[in-house]
């Protein structure tokens, strides 16, 4: 099920799931609920690069849902505008490798300098045999919930990012790309 946000006359269904997982039942939710493929004024994704770049990555959202939306963009970052505005955001900036992590990183870089540099002394004195399970970007991971664990020990990383600075006008320019792709998408400009 989505988590649905509401602002005034906006609504915004937020469904989250690995690509795997959204690839197939998406299309399904959709295929069941037509009102999803007329009654909608955008339809979004936000999507990790951390397999592929972010050309590769906006290809396979393209050719998933491209069938439902016509005109949905194979460019990341890039908002097809019509009647149903379309469009897939790459994290972590539309050309680079990266996860949300990542843009939380540099937010962290940003905001909790302190904190950061200290995580990051703290995840690099760990030797490579600590680390060897690791799959791509968790260092990053690592570095978001260290700083999480300082500002709020014992609590997960949703709690800082949702209680702190970590998304503010002071990190708005790490989050530039993000915020003008969803300001487009959903007309907020």
């Amino acid at each position: 099920m989505p988590s649905i946000l509401h602002k005034g006359d906006l609504s915004v269904a937020v469904y989250a799931g690995e690509w795997s997982k959204l690839r197939k039942q998406l299309p399904a939710i959709i295929d069941n609920h037509d009102p999803f493929r007329h009654d909608i004024n955008a339809f979004g994704i936000v999507a990790d690069a951390d397999k592929k770049g972010a050309g590769a990555v906006a290809q396979e959202y393209h050719h998933a849902f491209g069938p439902y939306y016509s005109g949905f963009t194979e460019e990341p970052g890039v908002v097809a505008p019509g009647s149903i505005r379309t469009g897939v955001f790459v994290l972590p900036n539309n050309h680079d490798k990266g996860v949300l992590d990542t843009l939380f990183v540099q937010c962290g870089d940003v905001i909790y300098p302190k904190h950061s540099k200290a995580a990051m002394n703290f995840v690099a004195s760990f030797d490579a045999q600590d680390k060897d399970h690791w799959a791509p970007f968790d260092h990053e991971k690592a570095l978001v919930a260290g700083v999480a664990s300082i500002l709020h020990p014992g609590k997960t990383n949703t709690v800082t990012i949702k209680q702190d600075l970590w998304i503010s006008t002071e990190t708005a320019s790490v989050l530039n790309h993000l915020i003008s792709f969803l300001a487009v998408l959903l007309e907020l400009t």
